[in-house]
């Protein structure tokens, strides 16, 4: 058998095994170093926060390129393949280059632990190794970069960003980052760079924790919130239109592609991003219009409507359920649900419970998923019919039939889930909008 780049990527320390979070700057530091800091050959826009950082990422990305501007985005998990997380112009890596990208490095990747004393690297630090490589070679304009996890200590805290955003901060990963709100924007407020600019959509208490960072970097700071209003004029599954007052323009019925007051804020944030560049409203406006995000409030079928999206965390929920809410008062929804092992269902469940027709519990094709009669054991609420049905597959085919061709079903839980669910119902299609 050949040489496999895929699985040798994957030879690396996952996240959720043993040695899987490697936080610190020296390993990525030393890889870089080694391939002539390919990251330091184009600008920068650094992207952290806890839900919203691959939604900002594709709207600013899709701006960039609306102004002719060659670019490449960074972002993870990926939903069907690896390519995904680095991409050009908003196409994914293709497994070709990522042949020839990983035999390049991989004489690099193999120095490390002799070179820095801390082990090898983790499979996140061989991947934003390789996605700047990628990118200085092939002489990008502006990169678009979405944090890891946290911030500070984030492999790809290495950039020196000419932007850096932090969309919002909830609990997440609290044995990593912190158990309070404070603690948690205090790791994702490492991002911030002396003297440049911050946007931030978080809001109390988290914005004056991002607030105080950057008065000791001398970053200027821009808060979303205080600085910035929107309202929405029109909202349908297949997008919205919003109006958007900044300190700089007032834009009328801008439109974007994806559902959801919180897309909104999302999108708010690429333009403020885009307007500290000097980008013009119309090639913004053709931006936003154009960005592609799948698995995000993702319609995927009809009679009954199917709903998938990656909301992880209970913010995530939280923004679930105020979108069904909005959007279908009264209306009960079949959920599926696929946790990671890292996660309380309680949490959820309980953000669900006014929304839930019935909840099954299934599971994704990955080695960090929770097993869904665990779950179905762990979880204490008796106020929701609750099934479990392993197979994805079959977990939707039940949540059809349950909903009946009225009715509304939503896979959720885990980014991972989304992809196979989509997957299955036919919705495959990489990160490319033709």
């Amino acid at each position: 058998m050949g040489f496999d780049p895929t699985e040798y990527i994957y030879s690396f320390s996952l996240f959720g095994r043993k040695g899987g979070y490697k936080p610190g700057l020296d390993r990525i530091s030393f890889m870089l170093g080694e391939a002539g800091n390919p990251q330091e050959k184009f600008k920068t826009v650094h992207i952290g926060g806890t839900n919203g950082k691959g939604s900002t990422a594709a709207f600013l990305d899709s701006i960039l390129q609306s102004n002719g501007l060659k670019t490449g985005r960074f972002t993870s998990p990926h939903l069907h393949h690896y390519g995904e997380r680095m991409m050009i112009n908003s196409r994914p890596m293709d497994d070709s280059t990522l042949m020839q990208l990983v035999l390049e490095a991989k004489p690099i990747i193999e120095k490390v632990e002799e070179n820095t004393g801390e082990g090898p690297p983790s499979f996140f630090e061989v991947t934003t190794f390789l996605a700047f490589y990628y990118f200085g070679r092939e002489k990008i304009d502006i990169g678009v970069i979405e944090v890891g996890l946290g911030g500070r200590l984030d492999a790809t805290n290495i950039l020196k960003p000419i932007l850096t955003a932090i969309t919002n901060v909830g609990l997440e990963h609290t044995q990593f980052l912190g158990d309070t709100i404070e603690k948690i924007a205090k790791e994702k407020a490492g991002i911030i760079k002396k003297n440049v600019p911050i946007i931030t959509g978080a809001t109390s208490p988290a914005v004056e924790v991002i607030k105080a960072r950057a008065a000791e970097k001398k970053s200027p700071f821009v808060s979303l919130q205080q600085d910035y209003s929107w309202e929405r004029q029109e909202q349908r599954l297949e997008g919205q239109k919003f109006n958007l007052n900044t300190p700089f323009r007032e834009y009328k019925n801008l439109f974007i592609p994806l559902a959801g007051r919180h897309q909104m804020e999302n999108a708010v944030l690429a333009v403020a991003l885009a307007e500290k560049m000097d980008l013009s409203e119309e090639r913004i406006r053709k931006g936003l219009q154009k960005a592609y995000w799948p698995g995000r409030l993702e319609v995927a079928g009809f009679q009954p409507l199917i709903l998938l999206d990656g909301a992880h965390n209970p913010s995530g929920f939280e923004t679930l359920t105020s979108f069904l809410e909005d959007e279908f008062p009264g209306k009960k929804v079949v959920f599926v649900l696929s946790f990671l092992k890292d996660k309380d269902v309680n949490p959820f469940l309980e953000r669900i419970e006014d929304n839930a027709q019935t909840v099954i519990f299934t599971r994704v094709d990955n080695f960090r998923a929770a097993s869904p009669w665990a779950l179905r054991e762990m979880a204490s609420n008796e106020n929701i019919p609750m099934e479990v049905i392993p197979k994805i597959g079959e977990a939707l085919d039940r949540a059809r039939e349950i909903a009946g061709p009225g009715g509304i079903v939503c896979l959720t839980g885990s980014l991972y889930a989304v992809g196979e669910g989509r997957e299955i119902l036919g919705a495959r299609e990489y990160l490319i909008k033709t």
